[in-house]
């Protein structure tokens, strides 16, 4: 059977690897089918679309697009996106304003609590990646001392309704389906795990989705079963990948385990056509 891993970050989000370290991890793991999912753009899924083929691995352009659904933050992923349509630069490139917006935020706050953070420093390192946020200010914070580990740092001061954090502007789930079906893709639900109910996964099919992630090293084998049946009860697609980082150690593990079968991304190309 041919593996598929259709959720992977790079250093063009908030992953550690480049592409090509990206690919020569997924050879060493089985793989044979990779998507790049980065947040909020498409740079390092369109770099790894240079080595479709090599390593007799197949690449599918791939993104991962936080939403507003009903006051709560959404991830949409898209698969198949042509990446030269205007719409999706031009919405990405208005996303990721809005994301430089909360950063400053955030540096902000942290400089009210007396935690002193280099702005200008934090984005030249980190110059590569489209969607800087809260994952590169916590990984600042552990290579300066300031907190002694990336969790630590967003329990004392990023995580939710915590000291510094700065809630996240993000387009409505209907803007952000409608967008990646303009740019040719199809749109799933990353990861429902415990955060959506049924009736919920249905008011986003009403609206569009095309599909939803059940393989995900959130989901138990319970909800990936569950999952599974609900998307074959209501004729939506599936998908699934490790949601790979690689900034822990799970990560490693995780890849090449978290995936799907061929026939999955053979499905998806049905529906494209």
């Amino acid at each position: 059977m041919i593996k598929a891993d259709l959720h992977i970050h790079t250093c063009y989000s908030d992953g550690k690897f480049t592409p090509e370290e990206i690919l020569k991890t997924a050879k060493s793991k089985g793989l044979g089918i990779l998507s790049v999912t980065d947040h909020d753009n498409f740079e390092g899924s369109a770099k790894m679309l240079e080595y479709n083929g090599k390593q007799d691995i197949r690449i599918i352009p791939g993104i991962e697009i936080s939403a507003d659904f009903r006051g709560k933050e959404t991830h949409i992923l898209g698969y198949f996106l042509d990446f030269t349509n205007k719409a999706l630069i031009q919405h990405l490139d208005f996303i990721k304003n809005l994301r430089l917006r909360r950063f400053q935020k955030i540096i902000s706050k942290l400089l009210e609590l007396g935690v002193s953070i280099n702005p200008d420093n934090l984005l030249k390192k980190y110059s590569e990646s489209n969607s800087i946020g809260r994952p590169h200010i916590a990984n600042e914070l552990v290579e300066q001392g300031l907190v002694s580990s990336y969790s630590l740092a967003f329990h004392r001061y990023l995580g939710d309704n915590k000291p510094a954090d700065v809630k996240k502007e993000n387009l409505d789930h209907t803007v952000i389906i409608e967008l990646i079906h303009k740019a040719g893709g199809l749109a799933f639900l990353a990861h429902p795990s415990n955060y959506f109910r049924e009736s919920t996964i249905l008011k986003l099919r009403e609206a569009g989705i095309d599909g939803i992630e059940t393989v995900h090293p959130s989901h138990t084998s319970n909800q990936t079963d569950k999952f599974t049946t609900f998307a074959k009860e209501h004729n939506l697609l599936t998908c699934g990948g490790s949601d790979f980082h690689g900034y822990y150690e799970e990560d490693f593990s995780n890849i090449g385990k978290y995936c799907v079968g061929e026939e999955t991304v053979l499905r998806m190309k049905e529906k494209i056509n």
